[in-house]
């Protein structure tokens, strides 16, 4: 990087005859900024050709490029490339450019989108790059170029930039003021569940054991619903009405959980919605 630094560096000094005057923009000086524009759109044309030759007469003797993977390549290196044959473009064009004039240079930054194949696989380009053109013999010619790929965005990202409140159909006429289930990116939030059946107030009978089965039941519905499972869960609270009754409870349990055992606290407390035996709220991931 201090190479490629000192290098332009060297460029700047022995390029900059005339007084440091920077220009931005049409308002500043629309002629040049045409006259560039013209020369990129050349060397846009000349890039999806893979001509050579063309190339040849954009870049200026010194020219250093540097891909989006930090690989350097000076001018006799980057025109073998082109007669390689290794990149074939269908299309390519730049657009967003940006340009500020310092008197017999420039810099333009932009973006460049093409289709084609590289080595006969599909390839689709979408970079930013950053370029200085000088101008020699009265005409604007490319002395250094890098580029950046712009990565897009996954649906994980998307993923992690949303958030989701579910509510299972058969429960949402029972009007309760919470979600069963809230998504952050990756992660899915589970509500405290207890042993009702399905889309009711209704405790299941039978006692501890079968309130954990219907409790398990149920999370493991909602779990599913939202893309996840019992083996996606990461974090278990277990709420006991009476925590002697912990190791029938741990029966029933580890019926549901035989591989990936979550991480899990359990505690007895002082009373449960219905008079619940038992309530569970769980953490999972969501693949």
């Amino acid at each position: 990087m201090k190479k490629i630094l000192i290098g332009l560096a060297v460029i700047f000094t022995t390029f900059q005859t005339a007084p440091a005057q920077m220009a931005s923009g049409a308002a500043a000086n629309p002629k040049i900024e045409q006259e560039l524009l013209k020369a990129n759109r050349e060397y846009d044309a000349a890039i999806v050709a893979g001509d050579a030759n063309a190339l040849d007469k954009i870049f200026a003797d010194e020219f250093v490029y540097t891909n989006p993977h930090g690989e350097v390549r000076d001018k006799a290196q980057q025109l073998a490339f082109a007669r390689s044959g290794d990149l074939k473009l269908e299309s390519g064009t730049s657009d967003k450019v940006k340009i500020s004039v310092y008197g017999n240079m420039a810099i333009m930054t932009g973006r460049f989108t093409a289709k084609g194949q590289f080595k006969g696989k599909s390839l689709e380009i979408n970079e930013r790059y950053t370029a200085v053109w000088i101008k020699q013999n009265g005409r604007w010619r490319l002395v250094a170029e890098q580029g950046n790929l712009i990565k897009p965005q996954s649906k994980d990202a998307e993923k992690m930039s949303s958030v989701n409140y579910y509510i299972a159909e058969e429960r949402k006429n029972l009007n309760r003021p919470y979600s069963d289930a809230v998504q952050v990116g990756n992660t899915l939030y589970l509500s405290g569940a207890i042993g009702t059946m399905r889309g009711t107030n209704q405790l299941i009978s039978g006692g501890i054991e079968a309130e954990t089965r219907q409790t398990l039941e149920n999370i493991k519905q909602t779990l599913e619903a939202n893309g996840s499972s019992l083996n996606e869960v990461v974090k278990c609270t277990v709420m006991l009405a009476d925590i002697s009754e912990w190791d029938k409870m741990n029966a029933i349990y580890r019926t549901y959980f035989p591989n990936n055992r979550p991480a899990r606290s359990s505690l007895g407390v002082n009373g449960l919605v219905l008079n619940a035996r038992v309530e569970i709220e769980c953490i999972a991931a969501v693949r």
